[in-house]
């Protein structure tokens, strides 16, 4: 590695049952992304010569946090390696998790789509234990995760599956009224209709396709959604968060569409295109945003909007699959 990279690494058993490498341009740096973590995190500096020592260093249940402004730095020097099938084979040894801190997505999502980042998030997060064990040993378990099963919560996961294209509307102010009486004076109905109707309507129109590739479902047309189609809506709100789960048994999603559409509309290459916006305008309001799919059989989107952190504090992964890792 050039002088430039990052070198020092913080090695740290946390809270979650995995074990955790940090890489930083200094041990200084180590001491403030570890400050994140749980108290009683060991800081151990260590040296990375080229990516075969990280390699050395990562296993499956290991994950690789770095600032979102070294990502490049890192990337380089694991794509050093002597052929492709090396190369691969040391980025999927252990998921990359960038901390994106108060840098704005502007400056970082060209990096996000170049190098196929899975995952990138504010650092409170870390501090989060609510969601983060549950989010981080669903990743390490290259599983899907079980829509708002990985939200833990006292109050009851609401689902419906949708039975026809104009029963979207009802079920989307049913979950609003919800929200409306639980976040009683910071609710914002913009915010979260938005939101669920841009990630429903994506399932809906852009999942099931007929044998000459058009949508098989249109928003001027009232018909019911047939087996096997399915789009199922899962919500949950409580004093501190609403979470809503939209799986599409079409399985058409994935990250790098997902990463590239965000792109566009943050680049404005795509600002009068629709495609993407909805996405794009999603992940602006939410504080979560999580896709899983398994191409051709399920797509799962789920949004998080914490009650009392603003918008800019954001978590962001598209889970690895086969067709993403090839």
């Amino acid at each position: 590695m050039s002088d430039h990279r990052p070198k020092s690494v913080a090695v740290s058993n946390g809270s979650y049952g995995v074990r955790a490498l940090w890489l930083a341009r200094d041990t200084s740096q180590c001491e403030r992304l570890a400050s994140c973590l749980p108290p009683g995190t060991q800081i151990v500096p260590a040296t990375l010569d080229d990516a075969r020592d990280l390699a050395v260093h990562c296993n499956p249940n290991t994950m690789v946090f770095a600032d979102i402004q070294d990502a490049d730095a890192i990337f380089e020097s694991c794509l050093s390696a002597n052929s492709h099938e090396e190369r691969c084979e040391r980025l999927s040894r252990a998921p990359f998790i960038f901390l994106t801190g108060n840098t704005p997505p502007g400056d970082y999502f060209g990096s996000v789509v170049q190098h196929g980042i899975q995952w990138f998030l504010h650092p409170s997060f870390l501090n989060n234990d609510r969601l983060m064990g549950s989010i981080f040993q669903s990743a390490l378990r290259e599983s899907l995760a079980k829509g708002l099963e990985c939200i833990p919560s006292s109050e009851p996961v609401i689902r419906q599956v949708l039975s026809n294209v104009s029963a979207r509307s009802e079920m989307i102010d049913a979950v609003t009224q919800r929200v409306a009486e639980r976040f009683v004076g910071d609710f914002d109905e913009m915010e979260h209709r938005l939101a669920l109707e841009e990630i429903l309507n994506n399932a809906l129109f852009h999942a099931f396709k007929n044998e000459n590739n058009t949508p098989k479902y249109s928003v001027m047309v009232d018909q019911q959604v047939f087996e096997p189609d399915q789009v199922i809506l899962e919500h949950l709100v409580d004093d501190d968060l609403f979470a809503f789960c939209v799986t599409d048994t079409g399985g058409g999603l994935t990250g790098e569409a997902i990463r590239r559409d965000i792109h566009r509309q943050i680049t404005r290459e795509g600002v009068l295109q629709e495609r993407g916006r909805g996405v794009f305008l999603t992940f602006s309001f939410a504080n979560v945003f999580i896709v899983n799919s398994i191409p051709g059989r399920l797509s799962q989107v789920l949004i998080v909007f914490l009650r009392h952190s603003p918008a800019d504090q954001k978590l962001f992964h598209t889970h690895l699959t086969a067709a993403e890792s090839a």
